[in-house]
C-alpha cells in the first residue's frame, strides 16, 4: 500500500483534492477490470470472434 502511496504521489494527481484522486484511480481500475473481462470473453469463445481487414 506504500508502494501505491507514493506512485500517486510522485504523479500528476499528487497534490489534487482526495476525491479526484479516487474519481481517477476508480476509473483506472473500471477501465482495466472492462479490459481483462473483454479478453476473458474473447479466449473463451474464439470462434464467434469475426474480424475483418480492408477499407
Amino acid at each position: 500500500m506504500e508502494i501505491l502511496k507514493e506512485i500517486i504521489d510522485e504523479s500528476a494527481i499528487g497534490n489534487k483534492p482526495v476525491i479526484y484522486k479516487a474519481f481517477v484511480i476508480s476509473v483506472f481500475i473500471s477501465i482495466v477490470l472492462i479490459s481483462i473481462t473483454m479478453l476473458t470473453a474473447i479466449l473463451r469463445n474464439p470462434q464467434q470472434v469475426i474480424t475483418g481487414f480492408g477499407y
